[in-house]
């Protein structure tokens, strides 16, 4: 499996290139609507030498969460300019799909994956809903790769995701899901691909995360005492109570990372890049997961 890591700063991919030029890191990049940020073409095609694969997504999550403020046709205008020059350098970029909410959504997500493709391009469609109705289009549709919004897995048991996944693995294409990448969650999936945000958000809080192999769960470690209200922090990791788990995750980023827990301890804008190659690390353990239920694809 894939793990794509959404919405990662560029620098610390070449921090991590730097410590493990060995590792190619799958990254997601939301394209940017505000401000007119859209995305810098330079930066990626650079780093599109130190990765293993870059995946575009169009950004419309944050149309459909503020849509007040933007005009989706303007939107879609700004984001097809923007493919002439982002589809050579991404290798996968999402269909522009604004609407995740109403009953015509198939049918209004689908008008913008036919305009892409009248101008050349061949975006990754994305499923909104379990209606069997759009599940057996997509299935019996032309497309190899097909997405699965965060807005429809996280309503969803790991089972619920797996019988929708089956029966697009059953018929030779490959589906990602956006918006997990949880252990719990990734141990027993049968997807492609997935990608999350989630090690930024648990660096942000101060927080390293990682799969104990002595506990078999994921675990964290915070390296701040109290939280922002001045309360402890159970999981900090100078608590006594919590030395095996200190000592098991030193133990992991020493051997992979040649650091120790002084190196994040005195420098905790490193969380970020530990977790994300934690998630990277976590690929391989996913993957012979399913290799191990017999699970093939034509390219992992």
């Amino acid at each position: 499996m894939r793990i794509y890591l959404s919405s990662i700063a560029p620098q610390v991919i070449t921090d991590l290139n730097f410590i493990r030029p060995d590792l190619r890191l799958n990254v997601l990049q939301p394209f940017v609507f505000r401000n007119n940020q859209g995305i810098d073409a330079d930066i990626w095609r650079s780093l599109k030498q130190i990765t293993n694969s870059l995946f575009l997504d169009s950004g419309t999550f944050e149309l459909s969460r503020q849509c007040g403020l933007y005009d989706v046709e303007e939107c879609f205008n700004k984001y097809a300019l923007s493919l002439d020059s982002l589809s050579s350098i991404f290798d996968l970029y999402a269909n522009f799909d604004p609407d995740y909410k109403s009953n015509e959504r198939l049918i209004v997500n689908l008008s913008f994956q036919d305009r892409l493709e009248e101008m050349g391009f061949m975006p990754i469609p994305v499923l909104h809903s379990r209606d069997e109705e759009e599940i057996t289009y997509y299935l019996n549709s032309k497309y190899e790769l097909v997405a699965i919004s965060a807005q429809v897995i996280s309503k969803l048991s790991s089972k619920s995701i797996n019988l929708i996944v089956d029966r697009f693995n059953a018929v030779g294409k490959r589906v990602h899901l956006l918006g997990i990448g949880s252990y719990a969650k990734l141990k027993d999936s049968n997807a492609w691909s997935c990608d999350c945000s989630s090690f930024i958000r648990w660096a942000a809080s101060g927080r390293a995360i990682f799969l104990s192999e002595v506990q078999q769960k994921e675990m964290k470690l915070s390296f701040s005492s109290h939280d922002k209200n001045g309360n402890p922090n159970s999981d900090y990791f100078n608590n006594p109570a919590n030395k095996a788990v200190r000592d098991e995750y030193e133990d992991f980023i020493n051997y992979e990372l040649d650091l120790d827990l002084n190196d994040v301890a005195a420098d905790t804008s490193k969380l970020v890049m530990l977790n994300a190659f934690y998630l990277k690390w976590l690929e391989d353990v996913i993957t012979q997961r399913q290799k191990d239920r017999s699970i093939q694809f034509d390219m992992w």
